[in-house]
């Protein structure tokens, strides 16, 4: 009896902690392992760890005069607060943005630097990001009425007078040389893009252990207090959650919404602005805020049904139309699928709205698909742009249209660059403008364009090596090409696709 009591003492002060999950070295599989508990000893852990929790409150109130403990920074807090007696934490905290945590983290590394000769080393993504870190944390010691040392006053390496070391830089800095006995990795992964990579997330990896992990002296004894909100299932806190740093950490999850939907800290971020955030980007919702990155390969096309309209029914009103067109990959072979669209779109910014009032999305040569171009264009009035992504192997097809039909000429517009998002990006990054629209319902589709290839490659696509993506791509090009976030001024002249068709 005594020792179910005991367990559930212990379990209820994780509780406490936050959401503390042990990861990284065990298997979970393995049967429980019988451990003796001791009472005394449970108590003596929990009254130093709430004195060490009361005393980094206390430095945090002077060296962050504006600092107010929410709920979500005393977990944070009471989480690396054992670092102030030489714990050897291995604790990940895993944090929405604007939160905190950074501050947190400064908070703890200026109390060591003050108390201890201990080295801090502190390292992100840039040495921008660095050193704003580092001149901060100065700030909070000469808010706490210590010293610096003399000529280590730079922004990657100085100390305090009878205190500590404190080291910064960039993921990618040099960090040979430097004997550290605290490691603060904070946001190792630039963002999104990034993230993206698999070669970047190595390349990071390799980094942090080969060049950070290296400089701690006497790693029985060293802390390391991991810091980043996520960015993808695989990224730093991703690879320590599932174990392959090789050591046991205790990760601390802390999402912006819990299973109830109440906000973790509705001040910072109601629960209302956290629905907007989930309506505009699914995705970012789950990986930043929610701290429960997706696997790659989620659909980000969602809206079912998708909004549609009769050809007869529709009119222009003012539309800025274009013709638009994603070739086929190569232009040697008809083995893959091109798309063509005449789209039309009205309103600025987060009112615009987009028409495709026709499509065509099918196997053509490149003569082929250069006559269904012509022809569109001759049936729509001869005056609309014709819009062709003209990079890597599509370039060929303006010129092929010109040969075609010379009187074309000045209205085909290679497309290598749009208004919103640079056609060099992946496809998943251009994608997402006119994503976000469709699943709010304003990319709507004639009935005749609406047809079971499209239907199939839109609601598949994930950006990620797709088997057919050349519709996407025209909606995107389309998409990118006609918003506009405001209302453009007068001209004398205008562009003819700006023009009211008619």
């Amino acid at each position: 009896m005594r020792g179910r009591v005991l367990s559930a003492l212990l379990a209820f002060w994780l509780c406490y902690l936050g959401t503390v999950t042990r990861c990284g070295g065990c298997n979970m599989s393995s049967p429980a392992v019988a451990v003796q508990i001791d009472p005394a000893a449970i108590n003596a852990r929990l009254a130093e760890d709430e004195a060490d929790f009361q005393t980094l409150v206390a430095w945090a109130r002077i060296v962050v005069p504006s600092f107010k403990l929410w709920p979500h920074t005393e977990k944070i807090l009471r989480a690396i607060a054992p670092a102030i007696r030489g714990v050897p934490l291995r604790t990940w905290l895993c944090v929405p943005p604007r939160f905190g945590k950074t501050e947190c983290a400064l908070i703890l590394a200026s109390y060591l630097v003050c108390h201890f000769p201990v080295a801090v080393g502190y390292a992100a993504y840039g040495d921008d990001l660095a050193n704003d870190a580092s001149e901060r944390c100065q700030a909070m010691v000469a808010r706490a009425g210590y010293e610096l040392t003399r000529g280590r006053r730079r922004k990657d390496a100085w100390g305090v007078v009878g205190g500590g070391k404190w080291y910064s830089g960039g993921i990618g800095s040099g960090w040979h040389g430097k004997g550290l006995d605290v490691l603060i990795p904070d946001d190792l992964i630039k963002g999104s893009e990034d993230s993206r990579s698999g070669d970047i997330r190595d390349k990071v990896w390799r980094r942090f252990l080969r060049d950070l992990d290296s400089r701690r002296d006497r790693k029985d004894a060293s802390a390391i207090i991991g810091i980043g909100t996520r960015w993808h299932a695989d990224d730093p806190g991703g690879r320590v959650i599932a174990g392959r740093f090789g050591e046991v950490f205790d990760v601390v999850v802390l999402p912006a919404a819990n299973a109830n939907g109440e906000a973790l800290c509705p001040e910072i971020l109601p629960v209302s602005e956290l629905e907007l955030i989930k309506a505009r980007d699914p995705a970012g919702y789950w990986a930043l805020y929610m701290q429960d990155p997706r696997p790659d390969g989620i659909a980000i096309f969602n809206l079912q049904p998708a909004p549609t309209f009769e050809r007869s029914a529709w009119k222009h009103d003012g539309q800025r139309l274009g013709i638009f067109c994603d070739p086929a990959a190569t232009a040697k072979t008809s083995s893959d699928l091109s798309a063509i669209g005449v789209c039309g779109m009205s309103g600025f910014g987060e009112t615009a709205t987009m028409d495709v009032v026709e499509a065509v999305h099918a196997r053509l040569d490149p003569a082929a698909l250069a006559k269904a171009l012509i022809e569109t264009w001759r049936r729509w009035g001869r005056c609309l742009n014709v819009y062709v992504e003209a990079i890597g192997t599509g370039a060929f097809l303006p010129e092929l249209i010109r040969q075609m039909a010379p009187e074309m000429s000045r209205f085909v517009v290679p497309l290598k660059s749009t208004t919103i998002v640079k056609l060099t990006s992946d496809k998943y990054a251009r994608a997402q403008p006119v994503a976000q629209a469709f699943n709010t319902g304003r990319v709507r589709f004639c009935a005749a364009a609406w047809f079971a290839g499209a239907v199939a490659e839109l609601y598949a696509f994930t950006g990620l090596d797709d088997p057919h993506d050349d519709f996407v791509d025209m909606l995107a090009h389309a998409w990118n090409t006609l918003y506009r976030a405001s209302m453009p001024a007068v001209r004398g002249v205008r562009n003819v696709s700006n023009i009211a068709w008619g």
